[in-house]
């Protein structure tokens, strides 16, 4: 999909955090418990969680398609003033049991569909494995 070149510093990024995070934890866990009382173990890991949650919310674009449809056409129903314009997102009246259901069983399907997908998990399954 993409060549050598332009894949070589996302993947070896994507392939160090696992380690890097396992590298630097223990010595800001130190500092952490040397300074502070035990319960900001947690409130660090809230506010680094937040942090990191707001970097996705801001700078990370919606991928999923019937969402972009969704969107596009709200902006054509506030353009041509025509509450009829809808995408078939917008129109389908699943019930909660097979929303649960679709919700529930699409990580799966897309876990044993996808080959890139199965490798990677099954190398960060090894890592994990090996770190911990």
């Amino acid at each position: 999909m993409w060549d050598n070149k332009d894949r070589g510093l996302p993947m070896g990024l994507f392939s160090m955090a696992p380690l890097v995070g396992s590298l630097f934890s223990p010595a800001a866990s130190g500092y952490i418990s040397e300074s502070l009382p035990w319960p900001w173990h947690f409130w660090v890991m809230l506010i680094m969680s937040s942090i990191c949650y707001l970097f996705l919310l801001i700078f990370v674009p919606e991928t999923y398609a019937p969402v972009l449809l969704s969107r596009r056409a709200q902006k054509l129903r506030k353009k041509h003033n025509n509450p009829n314009l809808k995408a078939a997102f917008e129109e389908n009246n699943l019930s909660l049991r097979n929303q649960l259901k679709v919700a529930l069983t699409r990580p799966f399907v897309l876990l044993f569909r996808e080959p890139m997908l199965l490798c990677l998990s099954v190398y960060i399954a090894f890592v994990y494995g090996l770190l911990y």
